[in-house]
């Protein structure tokens, strides 16, 4: 009796030894899921900065129409919907790891966010800053929420609210950043000649 009682002891020891880990990894993979949902949350600041990428383009080509702004954040839109779909088939029925899903597309996102930043020509920039980086952000939009939920299926509520608030509050906090960062002192736009 008394050897049953001690590897009962040590069986629920090592029980309550798993569960802290387990409650530890998932409270990392929220962390995570926070940090990649504020970059991907940078989705939104096209708003923000178009203005000075259209100033950049309009040094280059001052015939360039105003309106090419609003293609690439229909383009950007667009092909971030199309990344949710890739992203959800790659995790849901093709069951791959979701770190080889953020590998490929955080890769792809913050590869085309780096050569959009070297683009000489419009059309480069669209493809790049439009239709890849949407790509790689709807990619993985939906991984760290399945994973969050898989680790704390009680609370799914509160999981999505943390992660997804932070995608949110992304566009803020680096929207004020841009701005100081674009334009610090804070000058009007204007385009010479006008």
């Amino acid at each position: 009796m008394n050897m049953d009682t001690k590897a009962s002891d040590t069986s629920f020891e090592q029980n309550e030894k798993d569960l802290k880990w387990q409650r530890t990894k998932g409270i990392l993979t929220i962390v995570g899921g926070v940090c990649l949902e504020m970059f991907i949350g940078c989705f939104f600041l096209w708003g923000n900065i178009s203005i000075y990428v259209l100033s950049y383009y309009h040094e280059k080509n001052a015939n360039l129409s105003y309106g090419f702004i609003f293609y690439v954040d229909t383009v950007l839109v667009g092909f971030n919907c199309v990344g949710y779909q890739i992203g959800t088939f790659m995790l849901q029925k093709l069951r791959l790891n979701p770190k080889i899903i953020l590998l490929c597309g955080g890769s792809l996102a913050l590869g085309a966010l780096f050569a959009a930043s070297y683009a000489q020509s419009l059309l480069g920039f669209l493809f790049l800053y439009g239709a890849c980086n949407g790509i790689g952000c709807g990619t993985c939009y939906m991984v760290p929420l399945v994973c969050g939920w898989e680790y704390f299926p009680k609370h799914q509520g509160l999981v999505t609210g943390i992660v997804v608030g932070s995608y949110g509050f992304a566009s803020f906090a680096f929207g004020l950043f841009s701005t100081w960062l674009c334009n610090p002192t804070g000058a009007d736009p204007t385009i010479d000649g006008d």
